[in-house]
């Protein structure tokens, strides 16, 4: 069921994707690391993704996510783009429960997704050496084996979590804004308080943000910039992006419905 209601002219939306209806996502990840102001690096990472909701109950929605096509954009030469590429698809069929929070709660298909990557890791090793390699594939491997651990790092921004970002809640617009802690990745984990608010445009559309760094008063381990946005068409999310920054790099996290 759909809600949305009005307040001086603003919508409310929840994310409603139509039941056993395929749609092709693109997740794009940059990072620009300027922690070298002598060699700044820009490197892009780039998932086209199918997404198809395949049950959906009164308390939870049930998706399958299938990563068809893994790439990386950079002007400079990744040495282990090979490898890069081979660990993302240890993520490469997912299926999760979300609850209407858009919170994953469950990944059913942990055990075959474990199953396929050990075989992968296996065959790659023959040829790939060295204990930063072993380490990388074992650390794939814990993820795979503890659901808890897992569930978060499929909740970040680098993976699902934008898309699900939909699923916020019914809150109504006099509720808002939706204020949430969100722990990032790529920055080491570290956990920042963000607001969801709605804006009064054409479409449905809301913007993310997040406490940062001033000159009176820096944040340990706080962030210079934390901004993004969220945008709606026809029940489904159109396009998001959030820009996260400290003094070492900057990261700029989208999705881009393709069709």
């Amino acid at each position: 069921m759909i809600h949305i209601n009005l307040v001086n002219g603003l919508k409310y939306f929840t994310l409603e994707p139509v039941l056993d209806k395929t749609y092709h996502y693109r997740f794009e990840t940059i990072v620009e690391d300027f922690s070298n102001s002598k060699r700044v690096k820009k490197i892009s990472y780039i998932r086209n993704v199918e997404v198809t909701l395949y049950e959906r109950t009164e308390i939870i929605a049930n998706f399958q996510l299938f990563l068809s096509k893994m790439y990386i954009e950079s002007k400079t030469t990744e040495p282990n783009e090979f490898l890069t590429k081979q660990m993302s698809y240890a993520f490469d069929e997912i299926e999760v429960g979300v609850n209407y929070k858009g919170q994953i709660l469950y990944v059913y298909n942990m055990k075959e997704m474990s199953d396929r990557w050990e075989k992968t890791k296996n065959e790659l090793l023959i040829h790939n050496k060295g204990y930063a390699v072993a380490d990388a594939f074992e650390t794939i491997s814990d993820l795979l084996r503890n659901e808890e651990e897992l569930i978060l790092y499929l909740s970040d921004y680098k993976m699902y979590g934008l898309y699900f970002t939909g699923f916020f809640g019914k809150y109504n617009l006099w509720e808002m804004p939706v204020i949430r802690t969100q722990s990032i990745v790529d920055f080491k984990n570290s956990k920042i308080e963000e607001s969801i608010y709605p804006e009064q445009k054409d479409k449905i559309y809301y913007t993310i943000f997040g406490k940062t760094n001033t000159e009176r008063k820096p944040i340990e381990n706080g962030f210079d910039v934390y901004k993004g946005e969220l945008s709606y068409v026809d029940f489904q999310l159109e396009e998001a992006y959030l820009e996260v920054q400290n003094e070492e790099k900057r990261i700029q996290y989208n999705v881009l419905l393709r069709g």
